[in-house]
């Protein structure tokens, strides 16, 4: 968890957790305080809270407040199970520490989380992203999940070959400021 705080304040970000034994009454005092939240990865269980944080976050952008959302590794899956209509979208997918490159479903110049960067095509020749997961979203699963594939649009997908799986590596909301990896 370190980790991400460092990343956060290295960026300029004041950090303010929001923690899963506080009462929701004080979530929800610092959620009115924030202008954003990222999901972390790691070994924790933050569903409860984190899908009251997204409602949250799609009332908030509903009444025209930017109010973003990233999610990374398990925040990543929590935001495709909050999107979701079936208990669970996630297959067992496995990366087990590789890092892989990422191959866009469109120009990444034309995604909100990659038209930022300089050479957001260096993804695609550089293995830089890492993964270390059991789980993730296949990409057929936003053919068939309909409140998944409203909500998100997958931006980039990566292969592990010692596994063999294939898995979407990043997506998006058209509707919202929501982004995972």
């Amino acid at each position: 968890m370190q980790a991400y705080i460092d990343w956060l304040e290295a960026s300029g970000a004041r950090v303010v957790p929001l923690l899963t034994t506080d009462d929701i009454s004080v979530n929800q005092e610092k959620l009115t305080k924030l202008n954003g939240v990222l999901f972390p990865g790691g070994d924790t269980d933050y569903l409860d809270l984190g899908n009251y944080i997204y409602n949250y976050a799609i009332e908030e952008n509903d009444a025209g407040r930017f109010y973003p959302i990233w999610g990374t590794c398990l925040g990543f899956e929590n935001l495709a199970i909050f999107a979701s209509d079936s208990k669970s979208p996630l297959s067992n997918l496995e990366s087990d520490g590789h890092s892989l490159i990422l191959n866009f479903y469109e120009d990444p110049f034309k995604t909100g989380m990659f038209s930022l960067s300089d050479d957001p095509h260096y993804y695609e020749q550089e293995a830089m992203t890492y993964n270390s997961h059991s789980f993730g979203l296949s990409p057929d699963v936003f053919k068939t999940d309909k409140g998944l594939s409203k909500m998100f649009t997958p931006t980039s997908w990566s292969h592990d070959e010692e596994s063999g799986d294939t898995f979407v590596a990043s997506m998006e909301s058209a509707d919202y400021p929501f982004y995972a990896t």
